[in-house]
This record gives structure tokens, C-alpha cells and sequence, in this order.
């Protein structure tokens, strides 16, 4: 069994609020400059890529942020967190 593209939680908040900010960070199969202009279509910004882990930081409606998850390119989706060091 495949882990969930994304967090039941999340759907959920992005259901609840199609028109609220979202920040999100997208797993991708590779950094790809195509990617980003499919995005921008889309109305998701990118703020960052990470390569070590292909990783694009976005923001975008949760209404943009549910139609990502068609997307065979995209394996995961996540809500962005502050991360703090102890």
C-alpha cells in the first residue's frame, strides 16, 4: 500500500477554505523548469526549490492546492511548518 498523496487533515483545510493562503511543499520526481510554468498556470507561486530531496515551496489557494494532486509529477503534498532547532 502507497502512503496518501496528502494528509486527510490537510485535504480537509483546503476543502474547508478553497480561498485561503496555503504554503505547501510539493515532492516532485525531478527540479524542472516545465514544472513551474504548469504551476504558474495554476495559480501556485514557487518560493524555493530544494534539490536534495526534489522539493518545490509554493504557495496557492487551497482551491489550486486540491487540483494539484492529479498531477503524476507531484508524489506528496505537505503543509510548509516553521522548523525549529532545540
Amino acid at each position: 500500500m502507497s502512503p496518501a498523496k496528502i494528509d486527510p487533515q490537510l485535504r480537509q483545510a483546503m476543502q474547508d477554505q478553497p480561498a485561503a493562503e496555503f504554503w505547501l511543499l510539493l515532492r516532485v520526481d525531478q527540479i524542472d523548469a516545465g514544472h513551474s510554468q504548469i504551476l504558474a498556470t495554476r495559480g501556485v507561486v514557487v518560493r524555493r526549490s530544494l534539490s536534495l530531496l526534489p522539493t518545490l515551496v509554493v504557495t496557492c489557494t487551497g482551491r489550486a492546492g486540491l487540483d494539484l494532486l492529479d498531477l503524476p509529477w507531484i508524489s506528496h503534498v505537505e503543509e510548509d511548518r516553521p522548523v525549529y532547532a532545540l
